[in-house]
């Protein structure tokens, strides 16, 4: 889980800062969502560990 939160909170740093590219934004960077910031890359184990 702190690889997940610190993953996500450095890839969503460089994405507001645009440094990752457009292509993957939406995968590793900041998705702009409400509810969290996070890329689907770290979605998906977030969910497999809460399921």
């Amino acid at each position: 889980m702190l690889i997940i939160v610190a993953g996500s909170t450095l890839t969503g740093w460089l994405g507001t800062l645009q440094n990752i590219g457009n292509d993957y934004s939406f995968w590793i960077g900041n998705q702009g969502l409400e509810y969290t910031s996070m890329g689907r890359v770290w979605q998906i184990p977030v969910v497999r560990l809460v399921c």
